[in-house]
């Protein structure tokens, strides 16, 4: 996740010191600035089997004593190998039980460390995950993050010239029975410095916890565009195209509300926000017109005309992100694109070092990696432990899932996600992600997966007293993109009762999917659609396969395809 505060802090540090200097004078300050940081990094990266090692074997040491390290033997590990035979490869129900005591209160349980917070993501198998959050975890983070902000202000020295513009989840979604607060990670990670970030950023923090999405949105643009922007960051590439298509929705109105010095009265903010807000406003009659002038030479207002300072842009690159990185020469020109790094709740596993491709450098200082190889896992589906490498045993080109064990208590813990290695940087890999592993949808980093699938069509038919002989799912790459549900029924559906269906199926893969359902109120995913499979198709889908030799006790339905081509090439459709 891009934290705005602290790319923000990078350029205040310079501001009143390199404001009037050249690029390459900028850049020098940079490489100054992060030289400590920098050169530990690549220190690690040239022997990164000593420096895992050395993670493992603190990690172990650190938490020996706790519930799960004497359940364990971590006493008597010493090396990888041993860790290996110790402790088994697991998924997030393995864990859920203990954090669930660690969100009551009990300590000693999976670290030492008391958990401080616990970052809340989607589930695989339920509504939410919550990850625990030691302080050692979040330096960890932090560590790989350093790395990135360096690249990022040495990829863009225009940033200097202008104000970032972001979104951050600040929200404190929730607390355990102990007090201990849930929500995005990018809390705790980004308002250590808060009282000096406040001073630089343009967005209020408290605008981010504005309800109403369109508010939220036109007041955080209507401040931007009353700015010089000069980089814009964001760790979906769709955060990124919805501000260019809001800005086009929002400009007129930002043409009125620049000129007057004003914030929309249809703009739902409370009244201590909507006051802090006025008064960091100014009539700009100058500003209004050079805006319409824009927008009546181009039919709408755009990014790219709107700040002519901005020089750069960032967000994830890999997985299914090429959807929205095909619309960015739309709105944004040729602005060069940073890649945000593998992240997730879990770890920070890559760090980018510039613009090209979609890669960056495994992150070996900030949690012990291992990985399964895919042809390994694909080889034995159930093998419940699996043949690990180390990072220095990767091969480019090969793909691998990524186990993780670190300071938050996860060991050998199964991210289900598949990374290719694309190259390396001294002796470490370079990777990039390439999808989620099994049975998932994703399209904005949803990760809706065949269980949540199958629990919302199950609880929507339920809803709507209708039954299916069955169904399949897929994305659909419109603008926005959306989920697209194929049926297939005894009974014809009119095209009334598809569209209840498609309702009530957006409810309840809403209720079952926090990720979606934010998604969706964000208005970065559509509607689902749905549309009906030909009589029969799932018992040839069938007849076939057990044609092709697979048995027939083990041939299921298929509920989840990756693409819209290859359902339709599978399963015929009435519809075209």
């Amino acid at each position: 996740m891009l934290l705005s505060f602290q790319v923000a802090l990078v350029k205040g540090f310079f501001f009143y010191t390199t404001y009037l200097l050249s690029f390459r004078q900028f850049r020098a300050g940079v490489r100054l600035l992060f030289r400590r940081p920098w050169e530990r990094f690549v220190e690690a990266c040239r022997d990164p089997g000593s420096v895992q090692r050395a993670i493992l074997r603190e990690l172990i040491e650190r938490n020996r004593d706790t519930e799960f390290g004497r359940e364990h033997g971590f006493c008597r590990i010493r090396t990888a190998d041993e860790y290996r035979r110790a402790v088994p490869v697991a998924g997030y129900d393995a864990f859920a039980p203990s954090i669930e005591r660690i969100g009551r209160g009990e300590q000693n349980v999976l670290t030492a460390e008391p958990a401080v917070y616990f970052a809340r993501t989607s589930g695989t198998t339920g509504r939410a995950k919550n990850i625990p959050c030691t302080a050692r975890y979040l330096e960890d983070f932090r560590r790989a993050q350093r790395i990135w902000y360096r690249s990022f202000a040495l990829a863009f020295p225009g940033m200097i010239k202008g104000n970032p513009l972001t979104v951050v989840s600040n929200r404190i979604e929730c607390r355990t029975p102990a007090g201990i607060p849930c929500g995005s990670l990018s809390r705790p990670l980004t308002f250590r410095e808060s009282e000096l970030a406040d001073r630089i950023v343009i967005i209020p923090r408290e605008v981010f916890l504005v309800e109403d999405f369109n508010s939220k949105y036109y007041t955080l643009l209507r401040l931007a565009v009353d700015n010089r922007i000069s980089t814009i960051a964001a760790v979906n590439p769709s955060t990124i195209v919805m501000f260019a298509k809001k800005l086009a929705e929002f400009g007129p109105r930002f043409v009125r509300d620049i000129r007057d010095g004003t914030l929309s009265r249809d703009v739902d903010l409370g009244p201590a926000l909507r006051a802090r807000i006025q008064g960091m406003l100014r009539p700009h009659p100058r500003r209004a017109r050079e805006l319409e002038r824009l927008i009546d030479r181009h039919g709408e207002l755009r990014p790219v005309d709107a700040w002519p300072m901005l020089c750069g842009l960032a967000c994830w690159k890999g997985g299914s992100a090429d959807f929205y990185l095909g619309q960015f020469p739309k709105y944004y020109g040729d602005r060069p694109v940073l890649e945000m790094g593998y992240i997730a709740s879990e770890g920070h596993f890559s760090v980018p070092l510039d613009t090209q491709g979609n890669d960056g450098v495994f992150s070996v200082q900030s949690q012990f990696c291992e990985f399964i190889p895919v042809k390994e896992r694909d080889a034995r589906p159930d093998d419940p432990s699996p043949p690990t490498l180390t990072a220095e045993e990767l091969e480019v080109g090969q793909r691998y899932y990524v186990v993780v064990s670190g300071a938050h208590g996860l060991y050998r813990y199964d991210m289900n996600d598949v990374v290719e290695v694309t190259g390396f940087f001294e002796r470490t890999p370079r990777i990039r992600f390439v999808h989620k592993g099994g049975t998932v949808l994703s399209i904005t980093g949803e990760k809706v997966t065949e269980t949540q699938l199958v629990a919302a069509v199950s609880a929507a038919l339920q809803r709507e007293g209708l039954a299916l002989d069955g169904f399949s799912a897929t994305l659909r790459l419109s603008d926005p993109p959306r989920y697209l549900l194929a049926v297939e029924s005894a009974v014809p559906l009119d095209a009334a009762a598809l569209e209840r269906l498609a309702d009530a199926f957006d409810r309840e893969l809403c209720r079952h999917n926090l990720e979606y359902e934010q998604k969706r109120a964000s208005e970065r995913l559509g509607r689902p659609v749905l549309t009906r499979l030909t009589p029969g198709a799932f018992e040839r889908y069938r007849a076939e396969r057990v044609h092709q030799g697979a048995p027939d006790a083990h041939v299921k339905p298929p509920h989840v395809f990756r693409t819209e081509e290859a359902l339709r090439a599978t399963l015929p459709l009435l519809e075209p």
